[in-house]
């Protein structure tokens, strides 16, 4: 099961960097005058880069839990390592909403 998991986060870190770097070249190779195109690819490179930063903290988030769990609280204080992991849930639950929104906003505009 661990393994399998790990593949699956691996194969969406490798696709998240391909679609960034496809998108950035996109946008490097337009030709000079600024048009809805080139707005709509920067648009979409930027929810990339978002979805990429959120999917890090996503990843990141319980080991970083676990070392203030290890090293800064003691187990009288195990409760506030809990509303902390879900405390970063609820923090990060309007972030993805406005993501969602501008993806969804975006596919209206083309």
């Amino acid at each position: 099961e661990y393994v399998i998991r790990s593949l699956i986060l691996l194969a969406i870190i490798v696709a998240m960097n391909f679609n960034i770097t496809h998108l950035r070249q996109g946008v490097n190779d337009m030709p000079p005058p600024i048009n809805a195109d080139l707005a709509v690819q920067y648009s979409k490179l930027h929810q990339f880069q978002v979805v990429r930063w959120a999917f890090l903290a996503y990843l990141l988030s319980p080991t970083a839990l676990l070392i203030v769990k290890v090293t800064v609280l003691s187990w009288e204080y195990e409760w506030l390592n809990e509303c902390a992991a879900h405390g970063l849930f609820l923090v990060g639950a309007p972030g993805r909403q406005r993501t969602m929104r501008a993806d969804e906003n975006s596919h209206h505009h083309t």
